[in-house]
């Protein structure tokens, strides 16, 4: 371990968010920011629809209008965006 630097065997994934999902480290901080600073802390989704608009707000979703067809077919689909827009708060 001499010679080295705590933790310098690591990688960092700002280029991972860049590639596959146009996101940045200055979007993140953004969130952060953001989630520090809401008064809505609290946030409760009670419909997919209302999971997937937030969703579409913050750039997680492009295509709306195909995720509401799939909205209509299963509701497992709808717990899935309550949860994900729930994580994507934090």
């Amino acid at each position: 371990m001499k010679g080295k630097a705590f933790a310098s065997n690591h990688s960092d994934i700002y280029h991972w968010w860049q590639k596959y999902f146009n996101y940045t480290m200055d979007d993140f901080r953004k969130e952060v920011k953001e989630a520090l600073e809401s008064e809505e802390k609290n946030m409760e989704f009670k419909t997919g629809t209302e999971a997937l608009d937030y969703l579409v707000s913050r750039g997680r979703i492009t295509d709306k209008e195909y995720w509401l067809k799939v909205l209509e077919t299963t509701r497992q689909v709808e717990y899935l965006f309550i949860k994900w827009a729930k994580d994507v708060e934090k």
